[in-house]
């Protein structure tokens, strides 16, 4: 399961959901940060289901099967079908089924046809220097001319450089002309994500001045109607409600 994107997981996972369920609910979870099958296992079974249990747009059968995409990575997908059907079983089936002429064929014919999975995007470089916070090559990149606004699985540079506090990368972005008003899928700016990251990262305080300094909106809106100050009086962030209502204050006055 280690290439599988996570489409790819969730079809392998989840055979019977239809293709615009799988399309449907992949997005949803990657507007929450959730965009490749390692970052289920980045934080507590616990920590996904009050994230998740939280936000409208999910509701049970999807909580379920999150859980259901978690379990198989962390068994390594030994219990990767429906009903405790494992991914394993079903290659031996396959194997044997086009080893026996006359049976049914391959494995693709197991599962009611299914699509082969899209190959995983691969991570622009720029995103993936952001990633791991190095900062050498953030400006390397950006002085070759690289463009500041390259999205990863709808996500900017800056969104993820708000979201890990990383401030000297979002100096440099911003130097590069970054949008501070750019959106991901979920309507989300930079300074939304700094103000309330996803997966319960503490709140990125440093990164919210920089960008409100900058000239970040404080009015801008996601796709659930809550600017960043209420995204964060949402998730009880009452640091990143505080600094924006300072913020405020002060340049009304």
């Amino acid at each position: 399961m280690g290439d599988l994107s996570l489409k790819g997981l969730a079809e392998t996972v989840l055979p019977h959901r239809t293709a615009e369920y799988i399309g449907g609910f992949c997005e949803k979870l990657m507007g929450e940060g959730l965009i490749e099958p390692s970052d289920l296992l980045k934080i507590s079974k616990e920590a996904i289901e009050n994230k998740l249990s939280t936000h409208a747009a999910f509701n049970i059968m999807e909580m379920a099967d999150t859980m259901s995409l978690r379990g198989a990575l962390e068994k390594g997908g030994r219990d990767a079908g429906p009903k405790g059907t494992s991914t394993r079983r079903s290659r031996s089936r396959g194997r044997k089924s086009r080893n026996k002429r006359g049976r049914r064929g391959s494995p693709d014919n197991h599962r009611g046809h299914r699509r082969p999975s899209a190959p995983p995007q691969e991570k622009p470089a720029l995103w993936a220097a952001v990633e791991s916070n190095d900062q050498e090559a953030v400006r390397r990149l950006l002085l070759e001319g690289t463009s500041p606004e390259e999205t990863y699985c709808g996500w900017t540079p800056l969104m993820k450089a708000a979201e890990e506090n990383s401030v000297e990368i979002i100096k440099l972005l911003i130097e590069a002309n970054a949008d501070l008003e750019a959106k991901n899928r979920k309507q989300r700016t930079a300074l939304s994500f700094a103000a309330a990251p996803s997966m319960k990262r503490p709140t990125a305080v440093q990164a919210m001045r920089v960008l409100l300094i900058s000239g970040a909106s404080t009015a801008s809106k996601d796709s659930e109607g809550l600017t960043a100050k209420e995204r964060a009086a949402k998730e009880k962030r009452t640091e990143a409600v505080e600094l924006i209502e300072e913020f405020k204050a002060k340049n009304v006055s």
